[in-house]
Protein backbone atom coordinates (compact mmCIF):
# COMPACT_ATOMS: atom_id res chain seq x y z
CA UNK A 1 0.00 0.00 0.00
CA UNK A 2 1.28 3.42 -1.23
CA UNK A 3 0.94 6.29 1.62
CA UNK A 4 -0.65 8.82 0.30
CA UNK A 5 -1.90 10.81 3.48
CA UNK A 6 -5.55 9.53 3.20
CA UNK A 7 -4.83 7.79 6.74
CA UNK A 8 -3.95 11.29 8.73
CA UNK A 9 -6.84 13.11 7.15
CA UNK A 10 -9.35 10.41 7.86
CA UNK A 11 -7.53 10.60 11.57
CA UNK A 12 -8.20 14.31 12.07
CA UNK A 13 -11.59 14.41 9.63
CA UNK A 14 -13.38 15.18 13.37
CA UNK A 15 -10.56 17.45 15.22
CA UNK A 16 -10.58 20.94 14.95
CA UNK A 17 -8.15 22.97 12.40
CA UNK A 18 -6.18 24.61 15.67
CA UNK A 19 -5.19 20.49 16.30
CA UNK A 20 -4.89 19.75 12.43
CA UNK A 21 -2.52 22.90 12.84
CA UNK A 22 -0.72 21.96 15.83
CA UNK A 23 -0.06 18.54 14.45
CA UNK A 24 1.07 20.09 11.34
CA UNK A 25 3.56 22.36 12.66
CA UNK A 26 4.95 20.11 15.05
CA UNK A 27 5.40 17.78 12.16
CA UNK A 28 7.45 20.57 10.25
CA UNK A 29 9.28 21.61 13.13
CA UNK A 30 10.73 17.97 13.74
CA UNK A 31 11.48 17.64 10.19
CA UNK A 32 13.38 21.28 10.18
CA UNK A 33 15.27 19.97 13.21
CA UNK A 34 17.52 17.25 10.73
CA UNK A 35 18.14 19.90 7.96
CA UNK A 36 21.39 20.25 7.50
CA UNK A 37 22.45 24.30 7.18
CA UNK A 38 25.79 23.06 5.40
CA UNK A 39 26.67 23.00 1.30
CA UNK A 40 27.69 19.63 0.70
CA UNK A 41 27.83 19.94 -2.48
CA UNK A 42 30.18 23.01 -2.49
CA UNK A 43 33.10 23.71 -0.98
CA UNK A 44 34.76 26.65 1.27
CA UNK A 45 31.27 27.79 2.11
CA UNK A 46 30.90 29.98 5.26
CA UNK A 47 28.65 27.68 6.71
CA UNK A 48 31.11 24.55 5.53
CA UNK A 49 33.65 26.43 7.63
CA UNK A 50 31.56 26.88 10.28
CA UNK A 51 30.63 23.57 11.23
CA UNK A 52 34.36 22.54 10.67
CA UNK A 53 34.98 24.85 13.98
CA UNK A 54 32.04 23.67 15.76
CA UNK A 55 33.12 20.15 15.25
CA UNK A 56 36.56 20.22 15.79
CA UNK A 57 36.78 22.67 18.15
CA UNK A 58 39.65 24.74 15.19
CA UNK A 59 39.11 28.07 13.20
CA UNK A 60 40.41 26.60 9.66
CA UNK A 61 43.08 28.69 8.87
CA UNK A 62 44.25 29.52 5.03
CA UNK A 63 45.93 26.33 5.16
CA UNK A 64 42.59 24.40 5.38
CA UNK A 65 40.63 24.46 1.92
CA UNK A 66 38.14 23.02 -0.27
CA UNK A 67 35.95 21.96 3.17
CA UNK A 68 32.82 19.88 1.74
CA UNK A 69 30.77 19.17 4.88
CA UNK A 70 27.87 16.91 5.34
CA UNK A 71 25.89 16.44 8.80
CA UNK A 72 23.20 13.91 9.67
CA UNK A 73 21.55 15.79 12.67
CA UNK A 74 18.12 14.28 13.06
CA UNK A 75 17.53 11.51 15.50
CA UNK A 76 19.97 10.99 18.78
CA UNK A 77 22.75 10.04 16.98
CA UNK A 78 24.14 12.88 14.78
CA UNK A 79 26.82 12.15 12.51
CA UNK A 80 29.20 14.69 11.01
CA UNK A 81 31.91 14.05 8.23
CA UNK A 82 33.31 16.24 6.41
CA UNK A 83 36.60 16.30 3.65
CA UNK A 84 39.51 18.71 2.93
CA UNK A 85 42.65 19.69 2.57
CA UNK A 86 45.50 20.93 5.02
CA UNK A 87 48.63 21.25 5.95
CA UNK A 88 50.58 19.09 8.37
CA UNK A 89 50.32 21.85 11.24
CA UNK A 90 46.34 21.30 11.31
CA UNK A 91 46.48 17.62 10.80
CA UNK A 92 48.40 17.73 14.22
CA UNK A 93 46.10 19.63 15.74
CA UNK A 94 43.25 17.47 14.70
CA UNK A 95 45.61 14.79 15.98
CA UNK A 96 46.00 16.02 19.47
CA UNK A 97 43.10 17.57 19.73
CA UNK A 98 40.73 14.26 19.18
CA UNK A 99 43.32 11.95 21.12
CA UNK A 100 43.94 9.83 17.73
CA UNK A 101 45.68 6.97 17.42
CA UNK A 102 47.35 5.32 13.97
CA UNK A 103 44.98 2.23 13.28
CA UNK A 104 45.11 -0.39 10.54
CA UNK A 105 42.87 0.78 8.08
CA UNK A 106 40.74 -1.55 7.87
CA UNK A 107 37.53 1.29 8.06
CA UNK A 108 38.34 2.92 4.82
CA UNK A 109 35.29 2.12 3.45
CA UNK A 110 32.54 2.89 4.82
CA UNK A 111 32.52 2.93 8.91
CA UNK A 112 28.38 4.36 8.42
CA UNK A 113 26.33 5.05 5.77
CA UNK A 114 26.28 8.44 4.57
CA UNK A 115 24.39 9.50 1.21
CA UNK A 116 25.76 8.27 -2.24
CA UNK A 117 26.08 11.65 -3.80
CA UNK A 118 28.90 12.89 -1.32
CA UNK A 119 31.60 12.33 -3.97
CA UNK A 120 34.00 14.19 -1.86
CA UNK A 121 33.41 10.94 0.09
CA UNK A 122 35.66 8.88 -1.29
CA UNK A 123 36.41 5.42 -0.03
CA UNK A 124 39.59 5.26 -2.75
CA UNK A 125 41.53 8.31 -1.09
CA UNK A 126 40.38 7.02 2.04
CA UNK A 127 41.82 3.35 1.51
CA UNK A 128 45.49 5.21 0.64
CA UNK A 129 45.40 7.43 3.34
CA UNK A 130 46.70 6.53 7.46
CA UNK A 131 43.78 6.06 9.25
CA UNK A 132 43.60 7.46 13.00
CA UNK A 133 40.37 6.78 14.97
CA UNK A 134 39.23 7.22 18.98
CA UNK A 135 36.20 6.46 20.90
CA UNK A 136 35.46 8.80 23.52
CA UNK A 137 33.23 6.51 26.30
CA UNK A 138 32.33 9.59 28.84
CA UNK A 139 30.66 11.79 25.21
CA UNK A 140 30.19 8.42 23.60
CA UNK A 141 31.49 9.61 20.37
CA UNK A 142 33.38 7.39 18.44
CA UNK A 143 36.01 9.80 15.77
CA UNK A 144 37.41 8.01 12.31
CA UNK A 145 40.42 10.36 10.43
CA UNK A 146 42.43 9.54 7.21
CA UNK A 147 44.78 11.95 5.98
CA UNK A 148 46.98 11.22 2.69
CA UNK A 149 50.00 13.23 3.38
CA UNK A 150 51.36 12.49 -0.10
CA UNK A 151 48.21 15.52 -1.48
CA UNK A 152 47.56 16.97 1.60
CA UNK A 153 43.69 14.93 1.67
CA UNK A 154 41.73 14.57 4.82
CA UNK A 155 38.36 12.99 5.67
CA UNK A 156 36.86 13.15 9.55
CA UNK A 157 33.57 11.40 10.70
CA UNK A 158 32.13 12.17 13.96
CA UNK A 159 29.54 9.70 15.38
CA UNK A 160 27.79 10.23 18.51
CA UNK A 161 25.76 7.41 19.87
Amino acid sequence: MIFDGTVVWYFFSGKSDMIKSIFFFTILLFLSTGCSRYDAKKPDTGENRRGFARVTGINPDSDVTKIYFYADEMGPDPLYCFAFQSSQKTVQNILEKFQLKESENTEWQEPFPVPDDLFWWDAGERKNSRFYSARQEQTETVYYFWHNPDNAKCQFMMVCF
